[in-house]
């Protein structure tokens, strides 16, 4: 790919389009993690330490339900974006109709196994009788949100991606208020107990899915539910493979709960088991951040690697990167200096609380290098095809942890816990020495990506700003693009009227002050492609373009929180 110099590139507009997306997916991913949390907070406030501990128990089974219902919808939403982009409306609304109906599927099954043994799986995760008895109350009201969970995350998806994380943000913020208020309602002053708790969940899940109603009501959404047809088992084959992709470290993270839960409650007692709860707390509140990032990054780049857009892979997968350091080990440092401060906000005192440090400070370092690999090889070996290695990676992470914490203990009870950290560091190492070896044997993009597949094109890309003379300098590249490429003279007038239209349409739709965008140009081996990005609100620009005196294709579309307007040529010689 050969590009031409210009005077500006501006990161602005994939900035916004980027921190919008990684918003949107992030509360997406928190939704059903925060009703957990939510009900920790309260429970052990206001019921004491066995319901705390009810909850935590359970968590891994709420986490459960809600990943095998990703696994059916996240791969698909991305999926079904890409059609959208691509102008296939009628498969993304095969996908949607298969991810939705596969969800609610999954989502049946699971409740109707926990329902059969319910009275089982509360002897089994429970430590004593009164531990049981709010396990089992607790599990049973929650059952009737195991069948919203589907909705939720299915809406929640979709139409992040579609082009609307904002609609996302709003119900999901709006449900959580909800589940908060609810809480104290039900348990505070109506003294439901922990059965309370649960019922605010399911009252939460209820409203996250009214408020996306006026959105399919009113046809805002491209989406609809349609009939399967004959590409069924293949859709759905691809929904999976995604969607468990994406999931794999909820999943691995899951077992990981459920193996350590027994081996500190064992090895340890009760109140380490508490102890261990706030780091699984504070992990179900913050985990959330790490599937921000990677299914932001992962549908960004995947995106604009089709475009052949080097520069912003390299920026979408520098700022993933950067974000995941600076926030897990902030957040580090905060559990080893400050534990108090998490236990208090649980009510936790006495003999626990002074033992915290240790446990917290060998957490926070697993926790740092399991998320830290979550995102490194979901944006590197998951885009480049490896997901057997980051399969073997993520899952990695945990199970050398356990065994380490296991053979630990059996040295000394208390040194367990060093066992997160032996287990935890050497895997982060070893997956960027397998990272770092790729990038030295391939002609790789970077060493943060093992993706280098990009199309071969003659490209120039700015970031015009709002005034006249910046668009000036937008009109001497591309007269200069158009003399490399020897491009026609009806052609090159045809390009600069219609780049003009698309900037007066863009000032007018989104005024001056606030105006940001992109321009693209670049010949393939038959084509002249414009493309034009901004972060107006959407609107139709075939409207307001000049009467074509050549062939021209427009292609538009509002996908990640941008207009992107494309308008292709076919190469002629002059």
């Amino acid at each position: 790919m050969k590009t031409i110099n210009v005077p500006f590139r501006s990161s602005k507009l994939l900035n916004h389009s980027y921190m919008t997306t990684v918003v949107s997916t992030v509360l997406t991913a928190i939704a059903p993690l925060v009703a957990t949390l939510v009900d920790g907070l309260f429970a052990s406030h206001m019921l004491g330490t066995e319901a705390f501990n009810a909850v935590n128990v359970v968590m891994p089974l709420v986490n459960a339900v809600c990943v095998l219902t990703m696994i059916c919808n996240m791969g698909g939403s991305v999926l079904a974006a890409s059609q959208l982009a691509k102008g296939d409306g009628a498969r993304a609304n095969r996908i949607f109709t298969l991810s939705l109906v596969s969800s609610v599927a999954v989502a049946l099954a699971a409740t109707l196994a926990i329902f059969l043994f319910l009275s089982d799986l509360s002897a089994l995760f429970s430590t004593n009788e009164e531990n049981a008895r709010y396990i089992h109350g607790y599990l049973g009201v929650l059952l009737v949100y195991f069948l919203l969970v589907p909705f939720t995350t299915t809406l929640n998806n979709f139409v992040s991606v579609e082009g609307s994380p904002r609609l996302t943000t709003k119900a999901v913020i709006l449900a959580n208020a909800v589940n908060i208020l609810l809480d104290i309602v039900f348990i505070y002053l109506l003294e439901w107990g922990i059965e309370g708790a649960a019922l605010a969940t399911v009252f939460s899940a209820v409203v996250n899915i009214v408020v996306f109603i006026p959105h399919f009501m009113k046809r805002r959404s491209h989406y609809r539910i349609v009939r399967f047809e004959s590409d069924t088992t293949s859709l759905l084959a691809e929904n999976l493979k995604h969607g468990f992709g994406f999931n794999v470290f909820s999943i691995a993270t899951n077992v990981f709960m459920i193996l350590c839960n027994e081996l500190i409650a064992g090895k340890l007692g009760q109140e380490a088991l508490t102890l261990f709860g706030v780091c699984l707390q504070i992990q179900s509140l913050t985990f959330a951040f790490t599937m921000g990032l990677c299914i932001a990054g992962i549908s960004l780049i995947g995106y604009l690697r089709g475009e052949g857009d080097r520069e912003g892979v390299l920026l979408i997968l520098s700022k993933s990167l950067n974000n995941v350091i600076v926030f897990y080990a902030g957040l580090a440092v905060l559990m080893t200096l400050f534990p108090q401060l998490f236990l208090s906000v649980f009510g936790i005192e006495g003999e626990a609380a002074s033992a915290a440090r240790m446990p917290f400070f060998c957490y926070s370092v697993y926790y740092f290098c399991f998320c830290f690999i979550s995102v490194y090889v979901t944006l590197s070996f998951q885009l480049s095809g490896r997901v057997a290695a980051k399969i073997l990676f993520v899952f990695g992470i945990c199970l050398f942890s356990y065994v380490c914490m296991s053979l630990l203990a059996l040295l000394s009870p208390q040194w367990l816990w060093y066992g997160l950290v032996l287990g935890s560091v050497p895997v982060l190492a070893l997956s960027l020495t397998y990272g770092y070896s790729l990038y030295r044997r391939n002609p790789l993009l970077s060493k943060f990506t093992v993706s280098n597949t990009f199309p071969e094109c003659v490209e120039i890309s700015m970031s015009p700003k709002a005034n006249s003379t910046d668009i000036d300098e937008v009109v001497s590249a591309i007269n200069v693009f158009a003399d490399t490429c020897e491009m026609s003279e009806p052609i090159r007038q045809d390009i600069l009227q219609t780049f003009h239209a698309l900037v007066r349409n863009i000032s007018g739709n989104n005024g001056n002050e606030g105006r940001v965008f992109d321009f693209f140009m670049r010949e393939n081996a038959d084509t002249f492609e414009l493309i034009v990005k901004d972060n107006g609100t959407p609107f139709d620009p075939s409207a307001t373009l000049p009467p074509a005196t050549l062939s021209r294709i427009l292609t538009y579309r509002f996908i990640f929180g941008m207009n992107v307007t494309s308008v292709k040529w076919r190469n002629a010689s002059p």
